[in-house]
């Protein structure tokens, strides 16, 4: 299961991560705060060990946040 991709702030996708809601989260980066919030969803992610995939509308700042020279 995957979703995710109207949750406006980390602290929702943190409550969603520890109900263990889904295995795929997808948070658009625009609506999700911008890249450093991406940053911080993305540390959630890979703290309850599951995959996240930036959601398909916000296209110039997925590239930029899953591309591999980005700061972490």
């Amino acid at each position: 299961m995957s979703g995710a991709e109207h949750e406006l702030h980390p602290v929702g996708i943190h409550q969603l991560m520890a109900a263990e809601a889904m295995h795929i989260y997808q948070p658009d980066t625009y609506w999700a705060g911008g890249i450093s919030e991406m940053c911080k969803i993305a540390a959630l992610a890979s703290t309850y060990d599951v995959q996240l995939i930036p959601h398909g509308h916000s296209v110039p700042a997925n590239t930029h946040f899953s591309s591999p020279s980005r700061p972490r």
